[in-house]
C-alpha cells in the first residue's frame, strides 16, 4: 500500500509540476529603460515573457537587450505607449503582439507568432516575418523587411523605402515616401509581386529616383490588376516641362493597367507610359499657358476676356456658349498667335446672352489638331427692360382671381411660391390666374422668361377665404 501510494503521489507532483504556473501581468508605466523595475507594477517580467504570461506597455518605453517573447505570451501596446528596440541581437516576437500605440525596431526583430497592428509599427533595420502580421494601420519600413509567413495589408498602409523580400501578393495602400522624415524613397521587391487592386500614392519633387521622387522597383514579374496610382507633387514643384520619372521598374508585367491620377497643372501635361519593363510619367508643355479667363455683363452683351503667359503652336480659342453647362455651341472664334513667348490679352463680345445665367468655356486648338478646355465660367445677365417697367397684382389681399398687370411681354411663366419656399402652382403669362386652389396665407410670385431664366423680380401676395 505504501509504496503504491508513493507511486501515485510522484506521478501527482510530476504532473503539477509539468503545468504552467498561474500567468501574470506586467504593466509598462514609466518613462524610459525596459530593465528599470521601477517602471514595471507589479513587478519586472524580465526580458523573456513565458507562456500565458501578458506584458502591457502604457507608458514610452525603451528596450536595449533582446526581448523574447515565447509561445502564448502577449504583447500589447496601448493607445499612447510605445516600445522602442535598440538591441543588436534578435528580439523574438513568438506570442501575440497586439499594437494599438507605436513600436520602434532599431535592431532585430524575428516574428515567429501573431501580430496585429493597429498603431505605428517603424522598422529602421531589419525585421523578418515567418509568422503572421495584419496591418490595420501603418507599417514604415527604411531599410529590410522580410517576409516569409503572411503579411494581410489589405487594411493598411505600408510606407518607406528599401527591401521589402518575400512579398508575393501585398493589397491595401503603399506609399513610397511615408516614412517620417523620409521625403522621398524607393520600395524595391524581390521576386514575382501581385498588387491587384492596391492604391499607390506617389511623389514627384524632382527627377532623380528614389531621392527626388518616389518609384517602386519590382525584380521579377509585377501585377498591377485594378490598383491606382495616386501622383502628388512635392511642396511647391512643379514639374518641368520634358520631365521623365521613371516610377515603376519591374522584370515583366501581367493583367491590366492600374488607373492613374494626376493633379492639375497649368503649364505642362502628364500622362504615363507602360513598356514591358517599366512605367514612365512624362511631362510635355501645353500648347497654352492660360492665365486667367473672367466673363462680364455690359449693358446687353458680355464681354470675354482671358490672357496668356506663353502659346505654343497655338492655331486659337474656340468660344463655346451653354445655358445650362452641358449643352454647348459655338459662338465665335479667335486667332492665337502661333509662338509666343510674351503676354497676351484676348477678348470677345457675346451680342445675343440670355436672360439669366450664361455659361462659357475656351476650346484651345493647336495647329496639330490637339485642343484643350479651359475651366467654365458663368455670368448672370437682367431684363433691363423688366428691371425698369413695374408689375402689379390685383386684389391683394386676393381670394380666388387674380389679375396680372405689366409692361413686360417676355414674361412666359409665373411661379406662385409659399412662404417656405415651395413652388404651389405654376401659370402660363395670362391677364387672370385662378388661385382658388390656395389656402389663406402669404406668398409671392415668380416670373420667368422665354427660355426658362429667371426675370429677376418677384411679388409679395396675401390670399384670404
Amino acid at each position: 500500500m505504501t509504496s503504491k501510494f508513493i507511486q501515485l503521489l510522484t506521478a501527482a507532483s510530476c504532473l503539477l509540476f509539468s503545468l504552467p504556473s498561474q500567468a501574470e501581468v506586467y504593466t509598462f508605466i514609466g518613462t524610459g529603460d525596459y530593465a528599470a523595475p521601477y517602471n514595471w507594477v507589479p513587478s519586472y517580467p524580465g526580458k523573456t515573457i513565458m507562456y500565458g504570461d501578458e506584458v502591457e506597455i502604457t507608458g514610452l518605453c525603451q528596450a536595449y537587450q533582446n526581448l523574447n517573447f515565447e509561445f502564448g505570451s502577449t504583447l500589447t501596446i496601448q493607445l499612447g505607449g510605445s516600445l522602442t528596440l535598440y538591441s543588436s541581437i534578435t528580439s523574438l516576437f513568438d506570442g501575440t503582439v497586439n499594437n494599438y500605440g507605436t513600436i520602434e525596431n532599431f535592431g532585430d526583430i524575428l516574428n515567429t507568432g501573431s501580430i496585429s497592428n493597429n498603431g505605428s509599427l517603424k522598422n529602421y533595420e531589419t525585421m523578418t516575418n515567418q509568422g503572421s502580421i495584419t496591418n490595420y494601420d501603418t507599417v514604415y519600413s527604411i531599410k529590410t523587411l522580410i517576409n516569409l509567413m503572411d503579411f494581410n495589408n489589405e487594411f493598411g498602409t505600408l510606407k518607406g523605402k528599401g527591401s521589402f523580400s518575400g512579398f508575393t501578393v501585398l493589397k491595401g495602400t503603399i506609399e513610397p515616401s511615408g516614412f517620417p522624415g523620409v521625403k522621398y524613397g524607393t520600395m524595391s521587391f524581390s521576386g514575382n509581386v501581385d498588387f491587384s487592386n492596391a492604391v499607390f500614392n506617389m511623389q514627384l519633387g524632382g527627377t532623380e529616383a528614389g531621392t527626388d521622387y518616389d518609384s517602386v522597383a519590382v525584380a521579377s514579374q509585377v501585377t498591377l490588376t485594378n490598383a491606382v496610382v495616386n501622383v502628388t507633387f512635392g511642396s511647391g514643384y512643379v514639374p518641368p516641362a520634358g520631365s521623365i520619372y521613371n516610377v515603376f521598374k519591374f522584370g515583366s508585367r501581367t493583367g491590366m493597367l492600374p488607373t492613374t491620377n494626376f493633379p492639375a497643372t497649368m503649364n505642362v501635361a502628364l500622362s504615363i507610359t507602360w513598356n514591358a519593363n517599366s512605367g514612365k510619367i512624362s511631362s510635355e508643355a501645353l500648347p497654352v499657358e492660360l492665365l486667367d479667363f473672367s466673363a462680364k455683363p455690359n449693358e446687353e452683351t458680355v464681354e470675354l476676356k482671358w490672357s496668356t503667359a506663353s502659346e505654343n503652336d497655338n492655331k486659337g480659342f474656340q468660344i463655346e456658349h451653354s445655358l445650362d453647362g452641358k449643352i454647348w455651341k459655338n459662338i465665335g472664334y479667335v486667332n492665337g498667335n502661333g509662338n509666343n513667348l510674351h503676354f497676351a490679352e484676348f477678348h470677345f463680345s457675346h451680342v445675343d446672352p440670355a436672360i439669366g445665367v450664361n455659361y462659357y468655356r475656351l476650346k484651345q486648338e493647336d495647329y496639330s489638331g490637339s485642343f484643350e478646355y479651359s475651366k467654365t465660367i458663368s455670368v448672370k445677365m437682367k431684363n433691363r427692360a423688366f428691371e425698369d417697367a413695374t408689375v402689379s397684382v390685383f386684389p391683394n389681399p386676393a381670394s380666388n382671381w387674380l389679375v396680372i398687370g405689366s409692361e413686360i411681354q417676355s414674361i412666359a411663366q409665373i411661379e406662385i411660391y409659399d412662404v417656405n419656399g415651395k413652388l404651389v402652382s405654376k401659370f402660363e403669362n395670362a391677364p387672370t390666374l385662378d388661385i382658388s386652389q390656395l389656402p389663406t396665407g402669404s406668398y409671392f410670385l415668380r416670373y420667368k422668361g422665354g427660355n426658362n431664366s429667371n426675370l429677376g423680380t418677384t411679388t409679395s401676395l396675401n390670399v384670404t377665404r
